[in-house]
């Protein structure tokens, strides 16, 4: 009890003697408003808003579309057999018939997905006719690429696909394009 009583009266000294010295150290500091304010307030922060979203969807749906029509261009291809005719010598309407099948599914695919994310989740694009073009177009130049890499690869080309729709997914920042 006696040890624990010196020491506690020792602790007690050294804690005196630091508050003191701190007390003569803030003594020396200037105490003006500046200094005030920068305790007070040590860092500015600013938020810069490039785009106004009223929830979570609005800013995932060109992420989501993008990667819906890339993986219908996919599926058309895997499933609907357009190498076939390109392999043996056909007639050009023939070719063009089946390319054509391409074409439409991409119209459709694009025509689908525009109405499901307008009509049935809410979208609401400030610029219709600009959203409209780009899903059409987005969608016609996937549907080319993978078309091209089925015909000329056949099944490495669909390889080749998939590795372009993981290095768009990876390209877009996780989530966000």
């Amino acid at each position: 009890l006696i040890d624990g009583t010196s020491q506690l009266a020792s602790g007690a000294d050294t804690l005196a003697n630091k508050l003191a010295d701190a007390s003569n150290r803030i003594k020396i500091q200037p105490t003006g408003a500046t200094t005030q304010q920068q305790i007070a307030n040590p860092v500015k922060s600013e938020t810069t808003e490039k785009g106004n979203v009223p929830n979570y969807g609005y800013a995932l749906s060109p992420y989501v579309l993008s990667l819906s029509l890339f993986v219908g261009a996919i599926v058309l291809n895997v499933i609907y057999p357009i190498r076939k005719t390109f392999s043996e010598q056909e007639s050009a309407i023939r070719w063009w018939s089946k390319a054509s099948v391409a074409g439409v599914a991409a119209f459709m695919q694009a025509t689908i997905l525009m109405l499901v994310m307008v009509f049935f989740l809410g979208l609401t694009p400030e610029h219709p006719a600009h959203f409209i073009g780009a899903i059409y177009l987005t969608s016609f130049a996937y549907m080319s690429i993978v078309s091209l890499l089925v015909i000329v690869l056949d099944n490495p080309g669909r390889f080749l696909a998939m590795v372009l729709l993981v290095l768009q997914l990876g390209s877009s920042e996780g989530t966000f394009p």
